[in-house]
């Protein structure tokens, strides 16, 4: 089940469709950042995948972004997970749409740095998923702004000679004399 609170943000490696140059295979990558509920595979999952693929390292997921897994018929390259520090391949991509929280289901091998993916593997990103892609934006000023009256909202102007004050968590309040003269 995935209930996006627990998700946190990954990059993932997509390949592009595979190009001959010059008799060489290659195919061009993009990074992108996914929200997923990624976990260590239990031992029960374990028992389901094909022999020889035991005593590699598994994950699993959880999430509602579209991967696409590894298939060995078509020769696509699955999706890459970016996981503390290694890259797991997508080998499924699931969907659970039986609940309201319907989501994709996610399995994840290891892929050797020593493999044939190896040059797939190279050069990770070194930015923080949770912050990659956001900027600093300007707030523009707004100018074209309704005035408050007794029966619409909008914004309230204050004369600087009013004694009201507004701190800086928003609140209106009476500004206090410190002459010790007479209070407005």
């Amino acid at each position: 089940m995935n209930i996006t609170l627990f998700n946190k943000k990954y990059w993932v490696r997509r390949f592009k469709e595979p190009q001959n140059i010059r008799g060489y295979i290659t195919a061009d990558h993009e990074d992108f950042v996914a929200s997923l509920h990624i976990h260590p595979m239990g031992s029960d999952a374990m028992i389901a995948l094909p022999e020889g693929e035991r005593k590699m390292k598994h994950l699993e997921g959880h999430g509602t972004d579209v991967l696409i897994p590894a298939s060995e018929a078509t020769g696509i390259k699955g999706d890459l997970l970016y996981y503390m520090g290694d890259w797991y391949e997508c080998t499924a991509a699931q969907p659970w749409d039986h609940t309201v929280l319907s989501h994709l289901n996610y399995q994840f091998c290891l892929v050797p740095t020593d493999g044939a993916r190896a040059s797939d593997i190279e050069d990770p990103p070194q930015d923080d998923p949770a912050t990659a892609g956001k900027t600093q934006q300007e707030i523009p000023p707004i100018t074209n702004f309704p005035i408050a009256s007794a029966d619409t909202v909008g914004v309230v102007r204050i004369k600087d000679d009013s004694g009201l004050v507004i701190d800086e968590e928003g609140f209106l309040s009476l500004a206090k004399p410190t002459d010790g003269g007479d209070t407005p």
